[in-house]
């Protein structure tokens, strides 16, 4: 069996340590990814899920236990840039990320920074813009796209650093529902047709609910780890954690109450319809 790509290893994270500030942000948590893996990492607020994403690139480092990327342990100083350049970070506000004035000079800005030759640039830039469906927007102002547009412009950036994995820390927290859409997407055939690992932070469990797997942080801690037709056969223990059901499980679970036979942790709202149907034959 192939060697993970990210390693989590009893990660525990303390804020302002041996001070009375001191918040203790994470607890034991561990879990590995696979290459290739969509993981949705999922929680209330307060859960420790933004921290956990800035350990994954190194942005923190572990006060217990490790992290390893591609077996670089995140804590070597000899490692950070390696780490970096293979795991990227798309976050919240797409405008703090871009930072030129033409949307390909922004995807080319941080290949430039690490001094690769002209010629490569121009090939990693084609190649990221056209990842996301972005080619013909090329020469646009990134002012004047939309939120989604600006999200993945910021991808593209991360692309054109051959990533073996991007984490979106709650990427589309901030845009209408068809840019989430536009991420999501864009996040989805990045992996099916490039074999990018996603790991997304989320509250949105309908986003969660298209992942391989889930992972749930409660008070610092992971509180379950499932695929997600097993996570939402769960629903009183994902509510005693105060999070929700997406809205395809809902109405699974109000059809089962109807009598209506459909399977238990159905999370896509097409495979639903015939069960409507059926239900609305029956009155």
């Amino acid at each position: 069996m192939p060697a993970p790509l990210l390693e989590v290893e009893n990660l525990t994270h303390v804020y302002h340590p041996q001070t009375a500030r001191a918040v203790r942000a994470l607890e034991d948590v561990s879990f590995t990814v696979a290459h290739g893996e969509f993981v949705a990492i999922i929680g209330g607020n307060g859960s420790g899920k933004s921290t956990l994403a800035r350990h994954l690139n190194a942005l923190l480092l572990p006060t217990g236990g490790r992290v390893r990327v591609d077996g670089l342990d995140t804590a070597v100083d000899e490692h950070l840039w390696e780490i970096r350049r293979r795991v990227g970070m798309v976050f919240q506000n797409p405008d703090n990320q871009l930072v030129t004035s033409i949307v390909e000079e922004d995807v080319a800005f941080g290949p430039e920074n690490l001094g690769v030759p002209p010629a490569e640039i121009r090939v990693r830039v084609d190649a990221a813009l056209a990842a996301v469906r972005m080619s013909a927007l090329r020469e646009r102002p990134p002012h004047l796209l939309s939120g989604g547009q600006k999200q993945r412009v910021a991808i593209a950036g991360i692309l054109a650093l051959r990533p073996s994995c991007i984490v979106f820390d709650e990427a589309t927290t901030m845009l209408d529902p068809a840019g989430q859409r536009e991420v999501m997407e864009s996040a989805r055939c990045l992996r099916d047709e490039s074999g990018i690992t996603i790991i997304a932070i989320t509250h949105n469990m309908d986003e969660a609910a298209t992942a391989d797997r889930i992972l749930v942080l409660h008070e610092g801690r992971l509180a379950l780890d499932a695929p997600p037709r097993q996570l939402f056969t769960e629903a009183a223990r994902l509510r005693a954690l105060r999070l929700d059901l997406p809205e395809a499980a809902q109405v699974a679970d109000g059809l089962r109450r109807r009598g209506v036979a459909v399977e238990a942790g159905r999370v896509e709202i097409a495979g639903l319809a015939e069960a409507i149907l059926a239900l609305a034959g029956r009155r």
